[in-house]
């Protein structure tokens, strides 16, 4: 200060001022304090504010929206020369704001330089300007401190709160198998929908195998237990039904039968033995003389019966329904009598000995060796089927349920005209 006071003295001395200074009296304004006058001959210019405070350092990221501190407040001006008073310090500037979700802590306020006092004449000393607030610090993420403070509204997303910030990870929406479809709604969430196993058939039972992904498509129990039927299913409806199997082989010389527990059987019947002729289905296979089957005659045929089928064969007693005799055979040692009947099966138009079976009727007549001894204009009938209305040969009435329309002549029939007559149903 003594220096001080020497250059200005010696300033002064120049301009040819004489000017007393109490150096002693000469001291910083305070901060925050008004400043008091200077005392001098003439008035001192005020003095130049400080200069302002450097601009605060920016504010750290951190947990929680805490506002940041209040930057300090400009020292205050140095006092006016001669005798001025101090300058006052400089308002404090508006605290920096946090950043977003961060601790911001505000920047310092630099310190204002309170301005000179002026010389020559004593003035007021201004207060130095307050520092530049400090910048916000940049900001961090949201701080949580449990789950329920970080739900997103995404409902495909698990939210956990991790080190007091908010963790946002995709949801898993696998199920652990094969046969559905996973997916996640941001709004209603995790869903698994099964994979299309249907084939449009009714009658397979349709499913996925969950270690796979492998779509099957196994039929339908169909089967009834019964082996006489035939179990089906319909593939529109899923209607399942059982329908009675057919059992014949095609084969007259088989019986046709089915077992439910064993299914179709297809039997050759045995033969019969009977003393009183065949059933109407079988034929007289062979024949012995048997006394004890007509004790009243000794003259009676122990019969061994046969069912009847084939194309022909050989009768000791006749042909039975379905055939006719086509011929008679001398010497057949088989049977009784050592004459046998050559059956064969009936056709719509035939030759038989002597007359025609029951269902045919006789258009002509001829001899034929075959048919033993020829007589009566012949012993071959030719034979045709009956129809609603025929023409047979005279002789032979008309079969039941028909009646005798008219005569007239046919050229096969045996005899002059009329050797014919009609006959209607």
């Amino acid at each position: 200060m003594r220096a001080f006071a020497a250059s200005l003295w010696i300033s002064l001395g120049v301009v040819g001022c004489s000017l007393t200074v109490d150096l002693d009296s000469l001291s910083s304004g305070e901060a925050g304090g008004a400043p008091s006058a200077a005392t001098s001959s003439r008035a001192g210019a005020s003095g130049a504010g400080g200069s302002s405070g450097a601009s605060g350092a920016s504010a750290k990221a951190g947990a929680a929206g805490w506002s940041g501190s209040s930057s300090g407040g400009g020292s205050a001006g140095a006092a006016g020369w001669p005798n001025s008073g101090g300058g006052a310090s400089g308002a404090p500037p508006t605290a920096g704001k946090g950043g977003a979700g961060g601790v911001a802590q505000g920047g310092k306020g630099g310190s204002a330089q309170a301005g000179k006092g002026g010389w020559a004449q004593a003035g007021t000393g201004q207060g130095g300007k307050a520092g530049a607030a400090g910048k916000a610090g940049t900001g961090g993420k949201a701080t949580c401190s449990s789950d329920s403070q970080c739900d997103d509204g995404d409902a495909c997303t698990d939210d956990d709160c991790f080190a007091f910030t908010c963790q946002h990870s995709p949801v898993d929406v696998g199920d652990g198998t094969q046969c559905t479809v996973d997916s996640c709604h941001p709004v209603t969430g995790v869903r698994h929908d099964p994979v299309p196993t249907d084939d449009g058939n009714a009658c397979t039972v349709d499913w996925c195998e969950n270690s796979s992904g492998k779509i099957f498509h196994d039929p339908v129990s169909t089967d009834d237990g019964d082996a006489c039927t035939a179990d089906s299913c319909n593939p529109g409806t899923g209607q399942v039904s059982h329908s009675p199997i057919s059992v014949d082989d095609g084969d007259p010389c088989t019986v046709d039968s089915c077992n439910p527990a064993t299914g179709v059987h297809h039997l050759v019947p045995a033969d019969q033995v009977s003393c009183d002729g065949c059933p109407s289905n079988y034929y007289a296979a062979s024949s012995v003389s048997d006394p004890a089957c007509d004790p009243g005659s000794g003259f009676a045929a122990r019969t061994t019966c046969r069912v009847a089928c084939g194309a022909q064969f050989q009768s000791c007693a006749g042909c039975p329904d379905g055939w006719h005799q086509e011929a008679f055979v001398s010497g057949a040692s088989q049977c009784f009598i050592a004459l046998a009947s050559t059956c064969v099966k009936n056709t719509p138009s035939f030759g038989a000995c002597f007359a025609c079976p029951a269902g045919w009727h006789a258009t002509g007549f001829s001899c034929d060796a075959a048919c033993l001894t020829c007589q009566n204009g012949g012993n071959r009938a030719q034979c045709e089927q009956d129809s609603p209305l025929f023409w047979q040969c005279e002789g032979t009435a008309c079969p039941a349920g028909y009646l005798q329309t008219q005569t007239g002549f046919l050229i096969d029939c045996p005899g002059s005209s009329p050797n014919a007559v009609q006959c209607k149903q």
